[in-house]
């Protein structure tokens, strides 16, 4: 979707420690809460789970509108917004404290004190979906439970322009604790560049959306957040990022359906500002009315950046949040303090039908992609103009047999104010592009604008159809010795995609990543 806003990302080098703490009565609750010799499994028929998916889910997205919440299959419209679809009903948090079925589509943007969430703000709506009437059985012997729920909710991400939704999910738990939620998927994929064109992807049914360990003697209920840290998401597109306490991916088949609809970016971490967001909210589960779900005693610490505290029935969880790049809507900037922050920047090209093509869709986009004055004092940090949200590439004349596109990424400024002048540096890397195409046909030669902080040019990377892998490979767009003068430095480069003459027609979207070290 791009991001409309300068980003700031500030860096101060910390030590992140991690540690897990298991209390002495852990073995016990596991092992031995609700084990009644010869118990036959219960029959279940009013149980419910709830669930707000993710801080994702209930915030601002950077096109102005807000991922928001609606019972049944959403178009992102009014006329789709309602609170209720079969046994699943989607509430909000009022200004009283209490949850409310949503019911004003005017306000689907606005939290709990009537305020606009942005994406870059820390307001929340607030949402999640309440199940309720779910049916199954669950053994305290051996701790298996099967519970299935009916109904649909929708998240529409990007307001009207990339809604989804969950279909009847169901919970499974194994004898060792090993549970997971399953639930047909569907929804709507469309573009930046077209948001009025949306292509309904039809549904996918069994998609496991979480995967989790719970309390296998558990006959009452319990909440437990769903895995993440550590979960593992290989793509070529836009790849994992996996250098800081907490990163990690939700269910690898929920992320490849994600991936159809233009958002899968959005499901696993990948330096951006929104990762400390992506990872899922704690589910929910009562086993049915007269019911509240036990208490375990399963504690785990991770001490980093950017640490949030979720508490919940069933569990006790301090879990790390990643401190990622910092990206700025309307006038707000927020920061990181973790080394190797990024930030991806949509790259568009427009390639020319060939002789004999069809004129066919050139396809969906991915829309998640996506000075003067004192210095601060002791700082590093880096700020990307707000005029470079995208960066589209326009047609040159080319040699024999050739395609040629060009285009600038500009107005990246880094200020570095630190005590005793630690080196830094900028670099870039490119994804293979929605249509197909290789990254590697990118490749740049990178300029200083504005000279300063010891900021000296990366050197040229050659398009992949003259030699190497061009920018499909990690290249230094700018960087500083150790013991270089204090200031700032406006750095930048002239893009050069190259590809074959006889590459299809079509619009094609990629993200360029800029990561900063220092």
């Amino acid at each position: 979707m791009g991001v409309c806003n300068s980003r700031r990302v500030r860096t101060r080098r910390r030590v992140a420690i991690v540690s897990v703490l298991a209390t002495g009565g852990l073995l016990g609750g596991i092992l031995g809460l609700g084990n009644v010799a010869g118990a036959s499994p219960r029959a279940i028929t009013g149980a419910t789970f709830e669930w707000s998916v993710s801080e994702e889910a209930n915030t601002g997205a950077y096109n102005g509108q807000c991922n928001f919440m609606s019972a049944g299959a959403s178009d992102g419209y009014a006329p789709t917004y309602k609170a209720s679809d079969g046994n699943a009903t989607v509430v909000k948090l009022t200004a009283g404290g209490t949850d409310a079925p949503v019911s004003d589509y005017a306000t689907r943007c606005k939290d709990k004190d009537g305020v606009n969430v942005t994406a870059a703000g820390t307001r929340r709506l607030g949402q999640k979906v309440v199940y309720t009437g779910g049916t199954g059985t669950a053994d305290a012997q051996t701790g298996e439970i099967s519970i299935q729920w009916a109904g649909t909710f929708s998240v529409n991400y990007y307001g009207t322009l990339t809604p989804f939704w969950f279909s009847d999910p169901k919970l499974t738990v194994d004898g060792s604790g090993h549970g997971q939620v399953t639930a047909t998927m569907a929804g709507y994929s469309s573009s930046v560049d077209n948001p009025d064109v949306r292509v309904l992807l039809p549904a996918v049914p069994d998609v496991v959306i979480a995967t989790m360990t719970v309390n296998t003697r558990n006959t009452q209920g319990f909440s437990v957040t769903p895995d993440f840290a550590g979960v593992t998401y290989d793509s070529n597109d836009t790849p994992q990022s996996r250098f800081y306490a907490g990163w990690g991916s939700w269910p690898t088949s929920m992320v490849d359906v994600m991936n159809q609809l233009g958002l899968g970016a959005y499901w696993y971490s990948t330096g951006g500002a929104a990762d400390v967001r992506k990872p899922a909210a704690p589910i929910t589960v009562g086993f049915g009315p007269d019911t509240a779900p036990a208490t375990t005693t399963t504690t785990s610490t991770t001490s980093a950046p950017g640490s949030t505290t979720t508490t919940a029935p069933g569990t006790s969880t301090t879990t790390t949040a990643p401190a990622t790049a910092t990206t700025t809507a309307s006038s707000t900037t927020t920061t990181t303090t973790v080394a190797g922050s990024q930030h991806g920047i949509g790259v568009t090209v427009d390639l020319p039908q060939v002789e004999g093509e069809s004129d066919e869709n050139p396809g969906t986009g991915d829309p998640g992609a996506g000075g003067g004055g004192v210095l601060p004092d002791n700082e590093f940090s880096w700020t990307i103009d707000a005029s470079q949200s995208g960066i589209t590439l326009a047609p040159v004349a080319g040699g024999s047999g050739q395609l040629r596109f060009s285009g600038t990424l500009s107005g990246v400024t880094v200020i570095d104010t630190r005590n005793g002048s630690p080196a830094w540096s900028l670099s870039g890397q490119v994804g293979n592009f929605s249509g197909g195409l290789s990254g590697k046909y990118l490749g740049w030669t990178p300029k200083i604008v504005t000279a300063g902080a010891g900021a000296i040019p990366g050197g040229s990377v050659v398009s992949g159809i003259v030699a190497g892998n061009g920018l499909r490979d990690a290249a230094p767009l700018a960087s500083a010795a150790a013991g270089h003068p204090k200031g700032s430095a406006t750095v930048g480069a002239d893009l050069e995609l190259v590809v074959p003459a006889g590459t299809a027609s079509g619009r094609q979207t990629a993200t360029l990543t800029l990561t900063a070290l220092g």
